[in-house]
């Protein structure tokens, strides 16, 4: 196959290949480095201009949110406020809605329960497969601090709906939007909560691989506190020993990339070698950094050059940027975005033990 231009790959982009072809041209991007990067480049320029009709950026992970407006419910016919479905759980409003599914607030009559639902709005094999994949590994995981996973079921229609606690709150993204910077110690708590979630799930061999301040929510208490909850497992990789817990084939191939570009460890850039937990390091890392400076520690006009810095670029010392930080925490971030990932903590255990004494301290 020749490679694709632009037009091309606006063309599989938007889905607008017959099966075959499609399936041809996938198959040659997977093999193709310069095919793969057009796509991820026309991706990203698309979801930066927010054209509505770039609905199929799941191409590459990449999800347009927004929040829902007219028309959006058609996606998934035959739902409207006040329905039942799973035979359980009424739907009262949609909160949101992404490339991939909505999300509506719902409650259970019988128990007046308050829950959120997720529903795909896809039926096709590959998504309905990626979205139960999520549904077990993040069921199989309880623990404080990740979304708790109540049921899954299907619509009568075909489309597969995740009936997940309501969380109230926000996410850490918008909460350093709004503040900027936050304190060394709240910071490690924060991140503490991350580190004890996620090394849960590596110890039953679960890596998430999409760790950033938006798939990180700070949920309200009923007495005042704030509940930091790990979000979306939806790219989830299990390492080979525990594959069989899900139940389900491998989803991904070596060769594409699946993440946020901004907070991707440089192997998950290069997706040519066999990931393993110390990419979530590197993405904790790169949270921690935001929360103390209240940037990105790498930044791009694109993806290629997001890629770039990550791999090749220079990303500033955390001392630099906010300095006055306790010389352990700054050595901490240096170690966790190190390049060679050999030269990164072992694993969260050393994390913490860093984290534990700052965030104590307040």
């Amino acid at each position: 196959m020749v490679h694709l231009d632009e037009s091309a790959a606006l063309v599989l982009l938007e889905g607008r290949l017959p099966e075959p072809a499609e399936a041809a041209a996938r198959a040659h991007a997977e093999r193709c480095h310069a095919c793969r990067s057009l796509l991820q480049e026309i991706a990203t320029r698309r979801l930066a201009a927010r054209e509505p009709q770039a609905t199929v950026l799941r191409f590459w992970g990449l999800e347009e949110e927004s929040p829902v407006g007219p028309g959006a419910l058609e996606s998934i016919p035959g739902i409207t406020p006040g329905q039942i479905v799973g035979g359980r759980y009424r739907l009262d409003e949609p909160l949101g809605e992404g490339g991939m599914g909505i999300v509506w607030s719902a409650h259970d009559p019988a128990t007046g329960e308050r829950i959120a639902l997720k529903l795909l709005k896809s039926r096709g094999p590959d998504e309905v497969a990626r979205f139960l994949r999520e549904a077990r590994i993040t069921a199989g995981l309880r623990h404080p601090h990740i979304l708790v996973v109540h049921d899954v079921f299907q619509l009568p229609e075909g489309f597969p709906v995740m009936a997940m606690e309501r969380l109230y709150g926000e996410p850490l993204d918008a909460a350093i939007a709004r503040g900027g910077r936050i304190a060394p110690g709240a910071a490690a708590a924060i991140v503490l909560s991350i580190v004890s979630a996620v090394g849960a799930a590596h110890a039953v061999g679960v890596i998430h691989r999409d760790l950033k301040p938006a798939n990180v929510f700070l949920a309200r208490q009923p007495d005042g506190a704030t509940r930091v909850t790990v979000l979306d497992f939806g790219i989830a990789k299990l390492l080979p020993r525990e594959a069989a817990l899900a139940n389900t084939t491998r989803l991904t191939k070596s060769g594409f990339v699946l993440g946020t570009p901004s907070y991707m460890a440089p192997e998950q850039v290069f997706a040519d070698s066999p990931l393993d937990h110390r990419v979530d390091i590197w993405s904790i890392g790169m949270i921690l950094y935001e929360c103390l400076t209240g940037r990105c520690a790498v930044a791009g006009t694109s993806v290629m050059d997001i890629f770039r810095n990550i791999t090749v670029g220079d990303i500033p010392p955390i001392e630099r940027v906010r300095p006055g930080l306790p010389p352990a925490l700054a050595h901490l971030v240096g170690r966790m975005l190190t390049r060679d990932r050999d030269r990164r903590p072992g694993d969260l255990r050393e994390v913490y033990e860093v984290l534990a004494p700052i965030a104590e301290r307040g």
